[in-house]
């Protein structure tokens, strides 16, 4: 009976150190397409702009002037298409070696995907991807409130973490690679 016992305990212990072990000889390489960034636009289309006919009528009029060369003698409205920024850095390594490049993507207004790219970084035990709002973040201490993306998907290769709609990126400071069960941050990118 004591021999049965040792042998559960001997396989309870093996099975632990393979969990926690084995994302250190293990490299899982995932390779997403890029999102493609989206420009912002501040007004959509002539009719929302100018909804009183006889406006937009004068509006049609005073463009049509323009492109034969004439001066217009009133302003029109301005239609005005902003690019969204996009915030980037390189990981650096913390607690564990790691190369590649985390970007906030646009993909509409107050919409962003996190794209982890050439994302080189050693593998361990439940990775998550965090955005932190401060930057330099060296221990779990530094993180503050962050925000967390989701679980690593691969710990090589291109990949794309959706942000919540409605979340002020700008609040954002850095991405991180960090270790859940062990409160570790492994890898850190300043966004700017």
């Amino acid at each position: 009976m004591k021999n049965i016992l040792k042998i559960i305990i001997l396989l309870l212990i093996m099975g632990a150190v393979w969990y926690l072990a084995s994302p250190l000889f293990i490299d899982e390489e995932v390779h997403e397409d890029a999102p493609v960034a989206v420009e912002t636009e501040v007004k959509t289309n002539l009719e929302e702009q100018i909804p009183d006919p006889e406006m937009r009528e004068k509006h049609d009029k005073m463009m049509e002037e323009v492109g034969e060369g004439k001066e217009m003698k009133e302003e029109a409205p301005e239609v005005v298409t902003v690019p969204a920024p996009t915030l980037s850095g390189s990981f650096a390594a913390v607690a564990h070696k790691g190369t590649g490049i985390a970007r906030l993507i646009p993909q509409g207004e107050m919409k962003y995907v996190l794209r982890l790219e050439n994302l080189d970084v050693d593998n361990g035990p439940d990775l998550r991807v965090l955005l932190s709002p401060n930057a330099d973040v060296r221990s779990s201490g530094d993180l503050g409130e962050y925000l967390e993306l989701g679980k690593l998907k691969g710990n090589k290769g291109n990949q794309n973490y959706v942000v919540p709609d409605g979340t002020d990126v700008s609040q954002y400071k850095s991405a991180i690679i960090y270790c859940k069960p062990f409160k570790v941050v492994f890898n850190s990118a300043n966004l700017k």
